[in-house]
């Protein structure tokens, strides 16, 4: 509405400025070498503005056919590129497929985008990727690093590389570059977590949960339990290098963070008795009992009471399976320690308690044991054998990802590499459900009874 109320405004002025001329009286007259030329105002005015109009018709002519090769260009330019994008767009597509064909078709589509060009950057690593043609990956990679906005993605990229060709060590560092990145992006955090607990690196996986923590990638509880199990590790190691201080911090760290974890409170009774300290060892052997009852435990508690032989064992152990008398753990230790003391009636009493719950194959070689020595019957004892090969299983520390099976518990499977999914168990069940079981029969020479370690 403005814009037309200016038009009119302009025409008005035009035509009452045209009227004007037109009756102004009096003559124009121009005189030049012997020529002579006499006009009216008004026509004057009018001859001045089309002689205007045509130099300006003129000058845009020229104008617009000096620059018609360029725009020809540039238009021709502008194609290519939207060839290119959209080739760029089709290439992707196809990379995501696994299409190799098509992303070979695409490439040559996108050569006249800038070389520097991010999606493009990214297309050809994919495509090496995809043709198994690490170098160019490489390169494409090392490329993209240098740009901001493809720096994370090339990280990522580089960090599969290296971890796929073995390199971890390496790659632990490139993805610690990418967790430097603010903020954080999830999958570097992960990734040094992951590389470091395979390095076993455990004060850089310990980093690497405070970080997955600290940028909500991890919640509490899960952040609590992976800092226990790797307390447990770091408790193992620096007790393994004669560092008492550092295994009776890491040790305290694992009970504190997993009170009710046998192997936290079996390390960290380990700890305690190397420093002497009996009485804080049997607390936090009874602690961790009440929830996870495991024949380490019961082991442990023997050297903790200081038990000279078989015999002086019995009360202690006693004392333990009190606090979960509906388990088989403490009746099939009070067996065997029972049957070492020659205390054969009580080894049958605990025995029977054992049977009448569900128990495997260490029940029946206990009672081929103890037929053997009380009552020197070799046939019996071979009967008791004989069931046990029928019997189920005796349990044992699985993997629940790839049911690798281990004598002692760690934090990470050989195997798999998993983390915290070793568990107590028998193979075909779900260790991670199943009530903890009895690990092993406890020595048989009583002398090995106060200095053996589980």
């Amino acid at each position: 509405m403005i814009r037309l109320l200016v038009l009119l405004a302009v025409l008005s002025a035009v035509g009452m400025s045209a009227a004007w001329l037109a009756e102004v009286p009096g003559q124009f007259r121009l005189q030049w070498q012997g020529w002579e030329v006499r006009a009216a105002p008004g026509l004057l005015a009018a001859a001045l503005v089309v002689l205007a109009a045509l130099v300006l018709g003129a000058l845009s002519l020229f104008r617009f056919l000096w620059g018609l090769p360029r725009r020809v260009m540039t238009a021709w330019r502008n194609q290519r590129i939207r060839r290119g994008w959209r080739s760029l767009e089709t290439g992707l597509t196809a990379a995501a497929g696994g299409d190799e064909r098509g992303v070979r078709n695409a490439l040559r589509g996108v050569r006249v985008l800038p070389a520097d060009a991010p999606l493009r950057l990214l297309l050809e690593a994919q495509a090496a990727m995809l043709v198994e043609d690490a170098a160019s990956a490489h390169a494409a990679f090392e490329r993209m690093e240098h740009g901001a906005s493809t720096k994370l993605a090339a990280l990522r990229g580089l960090v599969a590389e290296v971890r796929e060709q073995g390199r971890l060590a390496q790659a632990l560092d490139l993805a610690e570059r990418a967790a430097d990145q603010v903020p954080s992006p999830r999958w570097a955090l992960q990734e040094c977590l992951d590389l470091s607990l395979r390095l076993r690196r455990w004060d850089r996986a310990k980093q690497a949960v405070s970080a997955m923590r600290r940028s909500g990638h991890m919640d509490e509880a899960a952040a609590r339990r992976a800092r226990g199990v790797i307390a447990v590790e770091v408790a193992r190691a620096c007790r393994a290098d004669r560092d008492a201080a550092g295994a009776q911090r890491a040790a305290a760290e694992a009970v504190s963070m997993l009170p009710k974890f046998a192997p936290a409170a079996a390390i960290a009774a380990e700890v305690w008795l190397d420093a002497g300290r009996s009485s804080r060892a049997a607390q936090v052997i009874r602690a961790a009992w009440k929830s996870q009852p495991h024949p380490d435990l019961a082991f442990l508690l023997l050297r903790a009471s200081g038990a000279d032989g078989p015999l002086a064992g019995v009360g202690p152990l006693e004392e333990l399976t009190k606090l979960t008398p509906d388990t088989m753990e403490g009746n099939l230790a009070l067996a065997e320690v029972a049957l070492r003391a020659k205390l054969f009636g009580v080894a049958r009493k605990y025995l029977e308690l054992v049977r009448g719950s569900q128990h495997d194959e260490r029940v029946y070689r206990i009672l081929a044991d103890l037929e053997r020595v009380s009552n020197n019957d070799p046939e019996a004892a071979s009967k008791w054998l004989s069931a046990a090969l029928d019997a189920k299983p005796a349990p044992t520390w699985l993997c629940n990802a790839c049911t690798e099976g281990y004598l002692r518990w760690q934090a990470v499977c050989d195997r798999c590499g998993s983390f915290d999914r070793i568990a107590w168990g028998v193979d075909g069940e779900d260790s991670m459900q199943a009530p903890v079981r009895q690990l092993q029969r406890l020595p048989a020479e009583p002398a090995a009874l106060a200095g053996a370690t589980p």
